[in-house]
């Protein structure tokens, strides 16, 4: 099966995503620039798929080169008509803002002060090349635990005595360098000699007792860099985990901050109002539901609620007051969802929700107080996210006051669709959802040779273009809408994607592709408002390709193709997610929309450099 796929991965990226190291200059727009290592970065960790030169990777690259250019236009132009003091920018980007500056106290309190000295990296080597067989002996009764713990005289009597104390639970577990969350009693474990025994020791699972009953050697081949490198990160990574605990610990400790019952109780109801107007989504292939609320219903909520409410403080912190809207900001960026509507399951997650909240502006505040805002490099990633958010949202502005009267459809099916007989037909199977990490396991599940359409069809009907089996069944291309532009230059049984649509992303196959014959024909009146959808996609394209070239009018550019084409970039694109610091994760880099697809690169070349 021929396949065009963006391979989905979720990566702890080490410190900030996006540094300020320049690696030459692409192009310059005005005081923006474009740079090798902003190019390189966002190139190779976003899921973009070119529809006019999907074969060609260097041309691919040129689309996204061009895209990135057209970013930095709609993003200077939303700037310029004040779109970033809007409050609905302000809305979407603040948590995402927070996080990232959160993120740089994790890098400077936690990771930088993680140093691995050469004993550490020798004790590593001595565990990676021995294997422990231990004994684990578990209790959730500390006195039973102690009683036979004072009964054992001798290694070998353990056995014997495991058959009177019916309450002890036992199983023989192999420990491995990084097994043991607590790399002190990994530790203490290796250190022991076969046939010895620990005290009891207080841990998750109640207490535990440990015994080594063997010791299996498999030498390492230490000429080899990527074991030992993998070696190091596991230690390092068990060092964060703990360092992470102890700062929290020392940072959070002794504060106390209680929210207004009011304000919260007030947003808690009109949040669980909403969600009982909502209809299930089903998450994944099994019967798992969620409610998840989505852009416009947090636009309902915030206008129920009113800015005068918004803007009241939900609870204060070292004399700052945070307001009811940074909260529901925050629940909006985590993607709030719940399994029951039930009002006292929405309230329970939401108190959760506000815990974490209180949390996490109390790490904020003191990411403030260090003035890690104005760290260059964190400045640096969040201009990047904001061109994103502010070309998107001017984009969409724009999408919105395109219109197309019943009149217009009329004409266009008279004069463009009912003389023409030669249509493309598709049918094709197609699935959209707002989840990257769903589509990640539905792109696993292939791999693994499961058939799309029947993987697909556990999910129902999840875009308009399908029926309950997920295919759109034999359709002219003209009404297949910007899924059509793409379809109709894919080959027979090739599937495609993920690519972004609106607020989803999509994967789809072409199962049946044929001519039509002269006996075919649209309906005006059954086939619409997909008509309409074609027209206003048009529409679409046309402004497009108008607003980019008149917002590059009156700038000045230097583009350098040659840094372009001499660029070596992945040839495998993927999709990644940043692990934050402190907790959350978002994409490694703001996913690009392919503006290439919808304005005329070439004329836009022109105007660049005449």
């Amino acid at each position: 099966m021929k396949y065009i796929l963006i391979i989905l991965f979720i990566l702890t990226l080490p410190g900030n995503s996006y540094s300020q190291r320049d690696e030459g200059i692409m192009a310059r727009i005005g005081e923006k620039t474009i740079t090798v290592n902003e190019f390189r970065l966002r190139y190779e960790l976003s899921p973009f798929v070119s529809l006019k030169n999907s074969w060609n990777e260097d041309s691919v690259k040129y689309d996204f080169f061009y895209s990135l250019i057209a970013e930095k236009l709609w993003a200077m132009q939303a700037r310029e008509t004040g779109m970033e003091q809007n409050s609905n920018f302000t809305f979407y980007f603040k948590p995402l803002k927070e996080i990232i500056i959160r993120d740089a106290l994790f890098k400077e309190e936690v990771e930088n002060k993680i140093r691995l000295s050469p004993d550490d990296i020798n004790n590593g080597i001595m565990k990676i090349q021995t294997t422990l067989n231990v004994l684990l002996i578990s209790s959730k009764d500390s006195s039973l635990m102690s009683d036979f713990y004072d009964k054992i005289t001798v290694p070998e009597n353990i056995d014997s005595l495991l058959t009177r104390y019916n309450g002890l639970t036992q199983q023989v577990i192999e420990i491995k360098l990084g097994k043991l969350k607590d790399e002190e009693i990994e530790d203490l474990l290796y250190s022991m000699s076969t046939g010895a025994f620990t005290e009891p020791i207080k841990s998750e699972i109640g207490w535990v007792i440990f015994q080594v009953k063997d010791r299996v050697s498999s030498p390492i081949d230490l000429s080899d860099e990527k074991i030992i490198n993998e070696l190091k990160r596991t230690i390092r990574s068990r060092r964060v985990e703990k360092r992470h605990g102890e700062y929290l610990k020392t940072l959070l400790t002794g504060i106390k901050i209680s929210a207004d019952e009011k304000i919260f109780h007030n947003a808690a109801n009109q949040i669980a109002k909403i969600l009982s107007l909502k209809a299930p989504l089903r998450i994944g292939n099994d019967s798992t539901k969620l409610f998840v609320l989505d852009e416009a219903d947090y636009r309902r909520i915030r206008s129920n609620i009113g800015q005068n409410f918004l803007s009241k403080p939900l609870f204060t912190i070292f004399q700052k007051d945070i307001p009811l809207e940074d909260f529901l900001a925050t629940l909006a960026f985590k993607e709030f969802a719940v399994s029951s509507t039930d009002t006292s399951v929405v309230y329970v997650k939401l108190n959760q929700s506000l815990k974490i909240f209180m949390e996490e502006q109390l790490i904020t505040h003191e990411a403030y107080r260090k003035k890690l805002n104005n760290d260059p490099a964190v400045r640096a990633e969040l201009e990047m996210w904001s061109d994103n958010y502010l070309s998107q949202m001017l984009k969409v502005s724009y999408l919105d006051s395109i219109t197309v009267s019943d009149d217009e459809v009329y004409d266009y099916y008279f004069s463009k669709v009912a003389k023409d007989s030669n249509f493309v037909l598709l049918d094709l199977q197609l699935i959209s959802l707002n989840n990257l990490d769903e589509i990640s396991g539905i792109l696993d599940q292939i791999k693994e040779g499961k058939d799309f359409g029947s993987i697909i069809k556990n999910y129902g009907k999840t875009d308009p273009l399908v029926n309950e089996n997920g295919e759109t069944g034999l359709k002219p291309l003209i009404l297949l809408g910007d899924i059509g532009a793409v379809a109709g230059k894919l080959e027979l049984n090739q599937l495609y994607g993920p690519i972004r649509r609106n607020d989803s992303y999509s994967l789809f196959k072409v199962i049946e592709k044929k001519q039509s014959d002269d006996s075919l024909t649209i309906s005006f009146e059954s086939d619409k408002q997909m008509l309409r959808n074609q027209l206003r996609l048009q529409k679409l394209n046309d402004l497009l390709n108008e607003k980019t070239s008149e917002f590059a009018s009156g700038k000045t550019f230097s583009v350098n193709e040659n840094v372009l084409r001499n660029t070596k970039t992945l040839q495998i694109k993927m999709f990644v997610h940043r692990l934050m610091g402190f907790g959350g994760r978002i994409a490694a880099v703001p996913v690009t929309d392919n503006w290439a697809d919808w304005i005329d690169t070439y004329q836009l070349k022109k105007k660049l450099l005449p």
